[in-house]
């Protein structure tokens, strides 16, 4: 299997903005993609998380295969916030 792309957008209020892309191949890990963002974004990869529109959240531990990600798929980054205590 060959390389693919995914672009992935950072959501800002309501609006999504380009935020990077990163080469990963089909068979790489939704964990291996983040690791290689967390490198170019500067955020730790355990603090990301990446929704695909029509699928919800992605499983670090599950392939892009698995969620069909290719050359053309955008993902949504988002970054994990802790609950604030009262």
């Amino acid at each position: 299997m060959g390389a693919c792309c995914a672009a992935v957008a950072r959501r800002v209020g309501t609006q999504h903005q380009p935020a990077a892309a990163a080469r990963a191949a089909p068979q790489d890990t939704v964990g291996e993609l983040k690791e290689r963002l967390s490198g170019v974004i500067d955020v730790a990869p355990n603090k990301l998380k990446l929704n695909r529109e029509g699928v919800g959240f992605l499983t670090d531990a599950l392939s892009l295969a698995h969620y069909n990600v290719g050359p053309d798929t955008t993902l949504v980054l988002a970054t994990k916030e802790r609950a604030r205590k009262k």
